[in-house]
């Protein structure tokens, strides 16, 4: 499923098989989940493909969003909504309402990111009376993220690698080895053959 969606963003100046192991690489980077990642990277292509220049630009983002997620020490299920939330946004243009409430939950400091962007275009108000405006754009984001990178980086880099951290590298790792496997039984539930035994098999069992 994820090579599936990986397929149909991929801009052309790479293989799959190239952007699957650029996602990998990035997920072992952030010491993060490299499904999650991949699906994070596939959503953002498939629904706001517009707001990045190639999938690099969506890896690199990706991989940011992660370090942010990180260093807030969001849960994982609140960083899955964050995540869902922030695609919306980007998907939509503009972030705002229950979309910026959930990314001021689970990354604060993209959040702060955002506020200092707007700073530098000398706009000091707070982050909601900017928002109310529909003025936090995709592109606002982008730029924001983009613009914290070294102080996140450096951030990201102070902080201890945790057993989860590294029972995530293991899973990425894992994940690859069997990646033949996952292969072959791609190729066994698309044969034809194969999904009418398992009809005739569920009529059998009626």
């Amino acid at each position: 499923g994820i090579k599936s969606r990986l397929d149909l963003i991929n801009d052309g100046l790479q293989t799959t098989e190239e952007l699957q192991e650029m996602v990998r690489q990035s997920a072992n980077n952030t010491f993060s989940n490299y499904k999650d990642t991949a699906d994070m990277v596939g959503k953002l292509g498939v629904q706001a493909g517009d707001a990045f220049k190639n999938n690099r630009d969506i890896v690199n983002f990706a991989e940011q969003v992660n370090k942010h997620l990180s260093i807030a020490g969001t849960s994982t299920a609140a960083a899955q909504g964050a995540m869902i939330q922030l695609t919306q946004a980007m998907s939509n243009g503009v972030l705002r309402g229950g979309e910026l409430n959930s990314v001021m939950d689970g990354m604060p400091t993209l959040a702060k990111a955002i506020r200092d962007e707007f700073a530098r275009m000398g706009d000091t108000r707070g982050i909601k009376a900017i928002a109310e405006e529909g003025l936090i754009t995709a592109d606002i984001v982008k730029r924001a993220l983009f613009n914290a990178a070294d102080e996140t980086n450096k951030k990201f880099a102070s902080m201890g690698v945790t057993f989860n951290d590294v029972w995530n590298l293991f899973k990425n790792s894992a994940d690859k080895a069997m990646t033949p496997v996952y292969k072959k039984l791609g190729e066994l539930t698309n044969n034809k053959g194969f999904q009418n035994f398992a009809v005739m098999a569920g009529q059998a069992v009626a």
